[in-house]
């Protein structure tokens, strides 16, 4: 892995330095979903957000002396993804409201929103194979087992959330659920670029690692958001999650 010198810097720094590879992130699933009439209507959910999965992966890829423009499928696999487990947590959090929109399911009806919600997660994986041209098989098949075994954590963290078992320590419940339903994308936003670039082991458990914890304390600060932010900024009712 590259030596860094480490420098403090904002989240807004680090978006700034990647902003042409998440434009081109975001124009690359518009164009994917515009291909068909059905799957037109996502596009303008798709056009705002921070995309911090993207940016998380395209900072890990440079970590390790990958050219972020090669895994730029990668970081569209993992957005879709993301949009999926949004549509599926307004429905099942009866939001109205998403990215300053009508939620999908508000805007289509909840049928609608959850077959939506249903192919995001399926394309996601085919967008992932575009990323085939830089690694070879073993490597694809890593990454398409990685990207498998924490979509399902995140189902199971969402399933933990909405059926606590009741029998443990709140604090505990709680991190079962964000180490699930959040830490989970975070690790795979780091790890696939690693594993589809060819990263070592040691590179990867790092990196695995680091996205744990960046995802824990992104969850702890959204929560806290929910408590005290502003619907404005946030572009969500306050409380919806």
């Amino acid at each position: 892995m590259n030596t860094f010198t480490a420098q403090p810097q904002t989240f807004e720094t680090i978006q700034k330095r990647y902003a042409l590879h998440l434009r081109d992130c975001r124009d690359h699933i518009i164009e994917d979903l515009r291909q068909s009439p059905g799957t037109a209507v996502l596009t303008g959910y798709f056009q705002e957000g921070k995309r911090i999965r993207a940016l998380l992966t395209f900072a890990a890829a440079s970590a390790i002396g990958i050219e972020p423009r090669t895994i730029i499928p990668v970081a569209s696999a993992l957005e879709l993804l993301h949009g999926a487990s949004l549509i599926h947590d307004d429905i099942v959090d009866e939001a109205v409201e998403r990215r300053c929109l009508p939620a999908l399911h508000v805007r289509l009806g909840i049928g609608p929103a959850l077959v939506l919600g249903d192919y995001l997660i399926l394309r996601a994986f085919t967008i992932l194979q575009e990323s085939r041209h830089v690694c070879g098989s073993e490597q694809m098949l890593a990454a398409l087992h990685t990207l498998n075994s924490y979509a399902q954590l995140c189902c199971l963290g969402e399933l933990h959330d909405l059926i606590p078992t009741g029998d443990g320590n709140p604090e505990d419940e709680y991190f079962t659920i964000v180490r699930g339903k959040t830490a989970s994308q975070f690790a795979a936003a780091v790890t696939l670029p690693a594993i589809a670039g060819g990263g070592t082991p040691g590179e990867i458990e790092a990196l695995r690692m680091y996205g744990i914890n960046v995802g824990i304390a992104f969850q702890i600060q959204d929560d806290v958001l929910d408590i005290i932010g502003d619907s404005g900024v946030l572009g969500k009712p306050v409380g919806t999650g």
